[in-house]
């Protein structure tokens, strides 16, 4: 079977382009398409469409994979291509492009030219969030709205160049909204992605809602719990007797309180970076820093990080000090001695996610009769029960068990990883030769013959010993002027056809369309190519030194007699989360008896996730667990 794989980044963008490119040239038996919602490349483990291709290979099912180009594939960087690429091959899949070059051949050109891609990659991704970022950091000191739900009580409101509102959005649930006009009249927005749009040059920003009832249960909110001896929890609950209707959730609850009462937008600052879910660049400590290796979603800033406009964006719908006194109360509450858990030692539990519903599985010490038994179980199962929304058996497996297996992980791939850097720190020439073969094999790109490469090599690459920046420093400096004129020819193609379109008949416009954009295609690729690998390549071997060192300090903080975080620390800085997969005996009424047998849960697979974005898979020999 030959099959082709489609991903745009979100529901926002549309697959056709990339269809109609495979589709003149192959004939396809079955396609895999991620469209839907967001698909970002470093994060196939998330894509559905691309998970299902997967399957289909390990079943042997696909022959041929066809792609419009390498980036549209998708991955995470240089590790996980090769993990991938090692994965359709044991499968006997070829990956190919729309040209027919085949991008999983185990010829030093191809593995080059695909791992300086998936570098290229990883590196257009970190420049593209860097940024994004500083553009929202500057304008959320403006006062501008950088996205997401509206506080609730607060509206989100466009204003033109003049600083007069032209319409605002009044959000009446999850993904429905209103689109209200200053005389009143409304227009309805339902569904993802389908927003009011605003002009190019008006702005957005938040305001309280013309809603005045949302506003004034801000007002009780903050008033309750600054005069009473209540918490979050017991508002969320009055809210819900009441009959106050929550606009993004079912229902209250005290996390949804307790994030309105942190919130500065009600003393009109509406405020930006509260939270902190990216995945290559975060503003901490007044700066823009990377991503720390281990990082988890949803993580929490201290004030200090915060950014907000300098002085209040409107009056303030919380009494200045009725504000300070919530805040007072909350620092107190929060700083209050906790317990320790009972199931401190059960140290996996924050990797630990159920494989078929995905929610974070529970920690139980376990204590039955006159023994312990340490372990986890569904957190979907603990909060519902037998009767659950997503089917859910208990599904508990022991804690010895998976400490065993992510032992088993640690040992497997540490001598995989010092294997890499010490090729990638081999400093004989001879180890450039796949670099040399994959500039020389895309000579025709750059408009170079096979004889000019071949001077250039023997005039500059006569010696004996060397390194690896060399090699691609002295590539660079040859290839850059050559591309250079070549983007700079292209562009000035384009210039000639954009001066004439005005006088062009409608079909030589639309053949001066097509040409226009093969030139900028042309453009983007060469683009793409104009990048000094040095620079890349010593990140590589950083990268390959700090997992290194993490996986070693992971093997020996596991092997020693160390406390339950220290363990979760050193793995935190390897793994990003591990999903346990089950199987079900069937549930069987036996006659004459009233209770049902049957029904267990046992472990069927285990899945670690390397903060690489790696996944690997443990299937065979699995110690039993079940309910």
């Amino acid at each position: 079977m030959i099959a082709a794989y489609v991903r745009v980044s979100s529901d926002k963008q549309d697959t056709d382009r990339q269809e109609q490119s495979i589709g003149a040239s192959w004939k396809i038996d079955r396609w895999f398409r991620d469209r839907d919602g967001k698909n970002p490349r470093d994060m196939p483990h998330k894509r559905v469409a691309f998970q299902q291709l997967l399957e289909a290979v390990r079943a042997g099912m696909i022959e041929k994979i066809v792609v419009d180009r390498q980036d549209r594939f998708g991955v995470k960087d240089a590790y996980q291509w090769g993990q991938i690429i090692s994965q359709l091959r044991e499968n006997g899949t070829t990956l190919v492009d729309v040209g027919g070059h085949v991008l999983s051949a185990d010829d030093d050109t191809s593995i080059l030219t695909g791992t300086l891609g998936a570098i290229t990659s990883t590196r257009e991704q970190k420049e593209k969030a860097h940024r994004n970022l500083t553009g929202k950091i500057v304008k959320a000191r403006a006062g501008e709205y950088q996205g997401g739900y509206a506080p609730y009580g607060c509206d989100v409101v466009c204003f033109g160049p003049d600083g007069k509102e032209k319409w605002r959005t009044v959000y009446i649930g999850h993904l429905d909204r209103w689109k209200v006009y200053p005389d009143g009249s409304r227009e309805r927005f339902t569904g993802k992605n389908n927003t009011p749009q605003k002009d190019a040059h008006d702005t957005m920003r938040i305001r309280p809602s013309i809603e005045h009832e949302r506003v004034e249960w801000i007002k009780k909110i903050f008033e309750w719990y600054a005069t009473e001896a209540i918490s979050p929890g017991q508002i969320a609950d009055r809210l819900n007797s009441l009959l106050v209707n929550p606009i993004f959730a079912k229902n209250w609850y005290k996390v949804l309180v307790s994030g309105i009462l942190k919130n500065p937008a009600y003393i009109g600052l509406p405020t930006y970076n509260k939270h902190g879910g990216s995945r290559f660049y975060e503003f901490i400590g007044g700066k823009i820093q990377e991503v720390q290796r281990n990082a988890k979603m949803g993580r929490k800033r201290n004030q200090e990080d915060f950014v907000q406009p300098s002085s209040p964006e409107y009056p303030p719908i919380v009494p200045q000090e009725t504000w300070n006194t919530v805040q007072r109360k909350l620092i107190k509450t929060s700083t209050k001695p906790h317990n320790a858990p009972n199931v401190a030692e059960l140290w996996l539990r924050s990797f630990l996610v159920c494989g078929h519903c995905g929610a974070p599985m529970r920690a139980s010490i376990g204590k039955y009769k006159d023994t312990t038994y340490p372990s986890y179980f569904c957190g979907t199962y603990g909060t519902y029960g037998k009767n659950n929304p997503t089917g859910c058996h208990c599904h508990r497996v022991k804690h010895d068990t998976l400490e065993r297996i992510v032992l088993d992980y640690l040992e497997q791939t540490a001598p995989k990883i010092r294997e890499l850097l010490k090729a990638s720190q081999a400093r004989d020439l001879a180890a450039a030769q796949p670099l040399i073969d994959a500039w020389v094999a895309a000579s025709s790109q750059y408009a170079i013959t096979w004889n000019k490469m071949e001077l250039f090599l023997e005039d500059n690459l006569s010696t004996k010993k060397g390194n690896l920046e060399t090699v691609y420093g002295l590539m660079y400096e040859y290839m850059k002027p050559r591309i250079e004129k070549q983007i700079a020819d292209k562009e000035a193609e384009i210039n000639t056809i954009l001066d004439g379109f005005g006088g062009l008949s409608p079909a030589l416009k639309g053949r001066a369309n097509k040409r226009g954009e093969a030139l900028a295609a042309e453009v983007e690729q060469l683009q793409e190519r104009l990048v000094d690998l040095r620079k890349p390549y010593a990140r590589l071997k950083e990268e390959m030194s700090a997992r290194r060192e993490a996986i070693d300090n992971a093997l020996a903080t596991m092997k020693r007699e160390s406390s339950g975080r220290k363990k979760a620390e050193a793995l935190g800085q390897v793994v990003d989360r591990i999903a346990c997969y089950f199987r079900h005996t069937e549930v069987k009424q036996r006659k004459g008896k009233k209770r049902e047998v049957g029904g267990k849960s046992f472990l069927d697979g285990v899945e670690i996730t390397a903060v690489s974005g790696e996944v690997f898979s443990f299937t065979q020999e699995l110690p039993s667990a079940q309910d």
